[in-house]
């Protein structure tokens, strides 16, 4: 966008700088018209001629008005004598004075108005060097002003109309020092011709349309003041470039170093470890003793049969009570391990071998109910051994049975 902006305002200042030069240069050529005029000093050619400004009224005669004739087979300016006004010539018609246009003398423009330029040379620099030597510029040789002017006006026609050099003398009543000295005047033209410098001045020329009463086109008038020419604009530079920060010269790297070894820390004295205890190898329980078995009563003799009696009815039989379960040995706090030895791998423990069971007994006919006898004496409780092992369950089994068969 910022660009867009830009350019549109550098379009705009264009179009102003141009609609500036273009009303600027509108004026100048209003500005720069001239009447061109015989001063009529002179009854022969050539005759002596000027400019005046067209927004002037006087009649001004000084150097910086003089001009010489371009084309010397068209007709002169006309006359305004010194006793005249411009206004008092101008209405005398149709005497009144041609009015030109001011234009920069360049080869190109020299060349194209005139009647027959000299072929073969540069007529720009050529007339612009006759300028630097001649009237009004500089007098030449010994001559005075209206000899150096008439010399200066013949070496003009010589580049602008190809007069031949020959002739100037006869046709014109020159003395040999007046002929010399055009000689001299013309060789310098052409020498300047051949030159490669470039001009540091340039004339300017005065061009018409018009033409007199009996329709006959007025010449066209070459300017004497030498006009500097401007210096060549240096070509466009390229904006200058911002400077480029000074970079850090890249310092040198360091070499690397070795990094410091730690120092060696004296390594602790081994503590001595203190001897494994050998660990006391699991010895089996204490087995209980096997009680003795009660003998074997001898049968009773059959005695007979008494009567029938009737059978009493079944006393209902005692729940089993579950067996009371050993009580929760206190486990000992442990102590710190020691540092793990190889275990040594546990001895089987040797197994018990399995006693024989009884065989079942019959069941014994019911007899009559014998008489109450005294009660036997409590026999000690029997402690309960650990659910693990599982002889020491059996022989207990064989025992509780033993001891109901008893009862």
């Amino acid at each position: 966008m910022r660009k867009t902006m830009k350019k549109m305002l550098a379009a705009s200042t264009v179009c102003i700088i141009m609609s500036g030069s273009f009303i600027g240069g509108s004026a100048r050529i209003l500005a720069e018209q001239y009447y061109g005029w015989n001063d009529t000093t002179r009854h022969d050619s050539p005759f002596f001629l000027y400019v005046t400004p067209t927004n002037e009224s006087q009649r001004k005669t000084e150097n910086s008005n003089v001009v010489y004739c371009f084309n010397r087979d068209k007709e002169w300016p006309a006359n305004w004598d010194a006793v005249r006004t411009l206004e008092q010539v101008n209405n005398d018609k149709p005497y009144n004075l041609p009015i030109y246009d001011k234009l920069p003398g360049t080869t190109e423009s020299f060349t194209k108005n005139a009647s027959k330029p000299r072929g073969g040379v540069n007529i720009g620099k050529s007339l612009i060097a006759i300028l630097i030597n001649g009237y009004p510029n500089k007098k030449i040789g010994n001559l005075d002003d209206t000899k150096s002017r008439i010399l200066t006006q013949l070496a003009i026609w010589y580049f602008s109309d190809s007069f031949d050099k020959q002739y100037f003398q006869r046709n014109y009543s020159l003395s040999e020092e007046e002929n010399k000295s055009l000689m001299n005047l013309i060789q310098i033209g052409e020498e300047a011709a051949k030159k490669q410098e470039q001009p540091t001045h340039q004339l300017d020329i005065y061009v018409t349309t018009q033409q007199d009463y009996k329709h006959r086109p007025y010449q066209n008038l070459l300017g004497s003041t030498l006009v500097p020419l401007p210096m060549p604009k240096p070509e466009p530079q390229p904006e200058p470039m911002p400077k480029p920060e000074p970079k850090p010269e890249p310092e040198p790297k360091p070499e690397p170093q070795p990094e410091p070894m730690p120092k060696p820390e004296p390594k602790p004295e081994p503590e001595p470890k203190p001897e494994p205890e050998p660990k006391p190898e699991p010895q089996p329980e204490p087995m209980p003793k096997p009680e003795p078995k009660p003998e074997p009563k001898p049968k009773p003799e059959p005695k007979p049969k008494p009567e029938p009696m009737p059978k009493p009815e079944p006393m209902p039989k005692p729940e089993p009570q579950p067996e009371p379960m050993p009580k929760p040995e206190p486990k000992p706090e442990p102590e710190p391990k020691p540092e793990p030895e190889p275990k040594p791998e546990p001895k089987p423990e040797p197994m018990p071998k399995p006693e024989p069971k009884p065989e079942p007994k019959p069941k014994p006919e019911p007899k009559p109910k014998p008489e109450p006898q005294p009660k036997p004496a409590p026999q000690p409780e029997v402690k309960p051994q650990k659910p693990t092992k599982p002889s020491t369950n059996l022989a207990a089994r064989d025992y509780q049975e033993q001891m109901k068969q008893a009862v």
